[in-house]
């Protein structure tokens, strides 16, 4: 019973990579989120947030 349900999975997968669907969780942060940290880490200095 167990290999019927893994072998289903493995064709669904297979087949939603053949259709180019993204397969896993979603990104945490958008490329704009992303690059903003990665400036942050570059030029701590640059933030248009301040801490009070």
């Amino acid at each position: 019973m167990r290999e019927l349900i893994v072998e289903g999975t493995r064709e669904g997968l297979e087949a939603a990579r053949a259709r180019g669907q993204r397969l896993g969780r979603p990104p945490a942060m958008t490329p704009e989120q992303i690059r903003h940290a990665r400036d942050l880490l570059t030029h701590p200095g640059n933030s248009d947030h301040r801490c009070r």
